[in-house]
């Protein structure tokens, strides 16, 4: 097993790692580390995701948290069989709809009544992940989590970019800003941001199992928190709703069986209706997307159609399911034809122009213009642009 250390948090290129008994990917080395040495000292792979995932909550703050959501597809070597598992955040029936931060604050809350406050799926996942699977004890796998809280961890650039473009969401709450900004700042670049708090709240996950977050002292407090914020939650609505075990989404495309996750999960119709509509046009005898005007057309009309059409896949436990309907064969030949006859027939080319944001206003020829032009003929640049 080889591991490459690439520059911490640098968006772009990275070297190409290789193993020959295992491989782990996340977002943050960190993470990966800790998924490969839990491999090394003798977990399975389950054991090496509960371990990055709860350590992930703890580095990429920015991304995540133990109270979001968890979805797995898990393969059984000695079975040969595929397990998933769906633990989202829920909606309990019966309690009404919570959306304690005001539109506008941040990236979160672009939207009226937006986010909604959710029992949480990421622990009752852990759990089940853990009984079903796993193999090391669970206090090792808290290990990495306590370290990286109580150590701290150095804050890359994009995770600093990411936490001052959301961070008024964040900021909007007492405990918010206290974490947030320990000192009254946000996180540099560069620095270590540790959190004594959290790496106590580890310690405690570590000692008492995921049911501190289920049924223990951290899900009081939540439930009282809630509470204080005018959330009528309560303790047994954290258990009401418990994790979803399936088979997955299965599908066959050129001789090959899929699986994927199912709904409400979107991904595996999504790439059925893809590259059932692309299979229909043999895309591969009409050309590269990158080289083939065609064949971009072709892709683009695939992938927006089916991005379209997978908004109406949701919750089996709540509506119907409509992954049946959406993958006929018959309706992706359907789509296939409206895409053929629906391309131009005659070059376009001369008749695109580019009419908002600043690419119009590089096509108008505007930025060509000296940097002392007349503010007239400034506005008058930029008023061609917009209305061509």
């Amino acid at each position: 097993m080889t591991t490459v250390a690439a520059n911490q948090g640098r968006v772009g290129p990275k070297e190409p790692v290789t193993g020959r008994r295992a491989v782990a990917s996340s977002q943050h080395r960190i993470v990966t580390d800790t998924m490969l040495d839990t491999l090394r000292t003798g977990g399975n792979a389950v054991d090496a995701a509960i371990a990055g995932s709860l350590v992930q909550a703890v580095v990429q703050q920015d991304m995540t948290n133990h109270t979001g959501t968890v979805t797995a597809l898990v393969y059984d070597a000695a079975s040969g069989e595929v397990a998933e598992l769906n633990s989202m955040g829920t909606i309990v029936p019966g309690l009404p709809p919570f959306a304690p931060i005001p539109m506008g604050k941040g990236l979160y809350a672009v939207a009226p009544g937006t986010p909604r406050a959710v029992a949480p799926g990421f622990m009752p996942g852990m759990k089940a992940l853990y009984d079903r699977f796993a193999t090391l004890p669970w206090a090792r796998l808290c290990e990495p989590a306590v370290h990286w809280a109580e150590e701290g961890h150095e804050v890359t650039s994009f995770e600093h970019l990411v936490l001052a473009q959301t961070v008024d969401f964040f900021l909007y709450t007492e405990s918010g800003r206290a974490h947030f900004t320990p000192d009254g700042h946000l996180p540099q670049v560069g620095d270590r941001w540790a959190s004594p708090e959290l790496a106590e709240t580890m310690r405690r996950l570590a000692a008492e199992g995921p049911d501190h977050f289920l049924t223990g002292r951290w899900a009081r407090d939540f439930v009282a928190r809630g509470n204080s914020l005018g959330w009528g939650v309560k303790l047994e609505h954290l258990t009401a709703i418990p994790p979803r075990w399936a088979a997955g989404h299965r599908w066959e495309h050129k001789g090959s069986t899929v699986v994927q996750q199912s709904a409400p999960e979107r991904q595996g119709v999504y790439c059925q209706i893809v590259l059932g509509i692309l299979d229909e046009l043999d895309i591969t005898a009409v050309g590269h997307w990158s080289e083939n005007a065609e064949a971009l057309y072709y892709l683009a009309h695939a992938l927006r159609r089916a991005a379209l059409e997978t908004g109406i896949l949701n919750d089996p436990g709540v509506f119907g399911d409509t992954t049946g309907p959406l993958t006929s064969p018959a309706l992706i030949k359907g789509f296939a034809d409206i895409l053929r006859n629906a391309k131009a027939r005659v070059d376009l080319t001369e008749h695109v122009n580019l009419t908002r944001g600043a690419p119009a206003l590089a096509a108008s020829g505007a930025s060509k213009q000296p940097a002392a032009s007349p503010a007239r003929s400034s506005a008058a640049c930029r008023w061609s642009a917009a209305t061509r």
